[in-house]
């Protein structure tokens, strides 16, 4: 009898064994793999959206990221970090983007994977490149192509190239050019057109600032006809730009009144049509671009109205990419706590599996030694079952409540963040509004003073000191210091810290200087800021070359950028 419930009790212990090595296990690893080979397939739908269509970029990244929530292996881990990254570059949101570029780094070099790691290495470079940080991207660039070069990709190896030439470009032509050559011969041996395009229009407006117009025009041509053969219509827009801005270029130094006038309508057609497409493809940094290169235009040929609707324009679109960055970095807490929550499945996940071992050990420990405690083996591990049970929903429950204090908190800070927006709005377009009047009176003023000086012969003695008077007072007007208060309160409110760190570059600027620098700010023309000021336009050239050395920049150096930077 007792033999018989022994070889029972071995009977149902080998068939519980077979039950959880065939029934459990296997299954749940083919689920496992079935959700990375899923989240592959939604990472690659969304890289292929990046630069056409960002919102569904976003969309598929967020299918991939609930595949990898609870189930997820490293590579695809980093893989998803990665596209994270390139999707906010693509939005030009670059503190979020580095901190993905980073995550998929580390996780790159912890699973070994070196095509991973170069690409990550790539996109930090771009973002300091962007930063006109050259060192960094520099060091990034050349430690993703060693990557590249030790394990033979191509594509890679070309991509920093094109990289490394951007950096250069800003510092040594003849370098430059020649790493956008090695690019190019390795994008035309693997046709990889899209990235032709990009050699191109960098080698464009590097001939650009060469003043080489004629072949900068050419190489502009080319990239803009590859981007919309392509579908890249973030590139399209950003190659119709830049040729706009270059007919800009060729209208301001061409005497020929007809052949001017033609530049001018060329880069008008050129920058609507790139704003068009930045509409429909939903950037707010091309079209920033757009609204800039439009207002330089109308203000040059004195159309003041359209100048000031796209500066208007301008500004809003750039303060919309400061609160959309805001946005992105609550976005990217919430994506950073549901991450850490996944990693900490993952690392749950190693450690029941290592558990499972132990336990397996155990039981046939018990089984080949002592059958009777099967039974107690079997309660404990449906009390263990409950237990964990309990625990799981529990947990559930937290998050649960979690999310909704989440998105009640985010709800406040949206709420908070759109009246800020419209504060900012308001105060731009009273500081566009200001700048432009205090041009509108200054020309008039000035001609109603001309008007006076060319009668002032023909009116009898008598009048003449009254008259005189009239120009001292419209003279004192012009250079009243009510209209500058106000339109350093204005300016403030929306640039804080510009005069303060102005100042400490160099403490003996003088407020002519601050002014100046203000007006280069706005993007306004050196024709307009010497009618703001009330000087000739000759004494802008002599004031804007005494402060560059007051700023201690090089005659090379662009003091617009410069400015407009700080």
């Amino acid at each position: 009898m007792i033999k018989r419930v022994h070889i029972l009790l071995l009977a149902i212990t080998f068939s519980l064994i077979v039950f959880v090595k065939l029934g459990v296990s296997a299954p749940s690893e083919s689920k496992n793999d079935g959700k990375n080979l899923q989240a592959e397939k939604y990472i690659k739908t969304a890289e292929s959206f990046i630069k056409t269509d960002i919102d569904s970029a976003l969309f598929y990244a967020s299918k991939a990221f609930n595949c990898l929530r609870t189930d997820g292996n490293i590579e695809s881990s980093a893989n998803y970090n990665l596209l994270m990254a390139d999707i906010y570059k693509q939005k030009s949101l670059y503190d979020v983007s580095l901190k993905y570029y980073h995550t998929a780094l580390s996780i790159y070099k912890q699973g070994g994977i070196d095509h991973g790691q170069s690409a990550a290495l790539t996109g930090i470079g771009d973002i300091y490149d962007f930063q006109k940080q050259d060192s960094l991207a520099l060091k990034y660039y050349f430690e993703s192509l060693s990557i590249a070069e030790r394990i033979g990709s191509q594509h890679q190896k070309a991509q920093n190239f094109n990289n490394i030439a951007v950096v250069f470009k800003r510092t040594n032509s003849n370098l430059s050019i020649s790493y956008f050559n090695k690019a190019i011969e390795i994008y035309l041996q693997l046709d990889m057109q899209d990235n032709l395009g990009v050699c191109y229009n960098n080698l464009g407006t590097l001939h650009r600032n060469l003043n080489n117009i004629d072949s900068a025009e050419v190489y502009m041509i080319k990239s803009m006809r590859i981007r919309e053969s392509t579908g890249n219509l973030q590139g399209f827009a950003i190659s119709l730009n830049n040729l706009a801005y270059l007919n800009y270029e060729k209208a301001l130094s061409t005497e020929d009144l007809v052949q001017s006038n033609f530049y001018y309508n060329t880069a008008i057609e050129y920058a609507k049509k790139s704003l068009e497409v930045s509409k429909n493809l939903n950037s707010l940094y091309t079209r920033s671009n757009s609204y800039g290169t439009l207002t330089q235009i109308y203000l040059e040929l004195e159309n003041y109205e359209e100048a000031m609707n796209y500066q208007s324009l301008y500004f809003v679109t750039r303060d919309s990419i400061f609160n959309i960055d805001k946005a992105a970095v609550i976005e990217d807490i919430e994506a950073k706590y549901q991450v850490s929550r996944k990693n900490a499945e993952i690392i749950a996940l190693e450690s029941e599996k290592e558990l499972s071992k132990i336990r397996n050990a155990q039981f046939y420990t018990i089984v080949f030694g002592i059958v009777s405690l099967l039974s107690i083996f079997l309660t404990l591990l449906i009390i263990k079952r409950r237990k964990d049970k309990m625990i799981y929903s529990q947990k559930e429950q937290i998050l649960l409540n979690q999310e909704k204090l989440t998105n009640s908190e985010l709800e406040k800070k949206r709420l908070k963040e759109k009246e800020l927006l419209s504060e900012i709005d308001f105060k731009s377009k009273q500081l566009n509004t200001h700048a432009l009047n205090m041009i509108q009176k200054n020309t008039i003023l000035n001609d109603v003073k001309t008007e006076i000086k060319n009668i002032y012969s023909d009116i009898p003695e008598k009048y003449r000191k009254s008259l005189q008077r009239i120009i001292n007072k419209i003279s004192f007007a012009q250079n009243s210091e009510k209209d500058w208060e106000k339109f350093k309160l204005y300016f403030e409110q929306i640039n804080k810290d510009f005069y303060d760190k102005l100042k400490k570059i160099n403490s003996d600027l003088s407020d002519n200087d601050l002014r100046i620098c203000a007006l280069i700010k706005l993007n306004l023309s050196p024709k307009e800021i010497a009618k703001v000021l009330n000087i000739a336009p000759n004494s802008i050239k002599s004031s804007r070359y005494r402060l560059k050395k007051k700023l201690a920049l090089d005659t090379k150096d662009d003091l617009e950028m410069f400015v407009r930077g700080i």
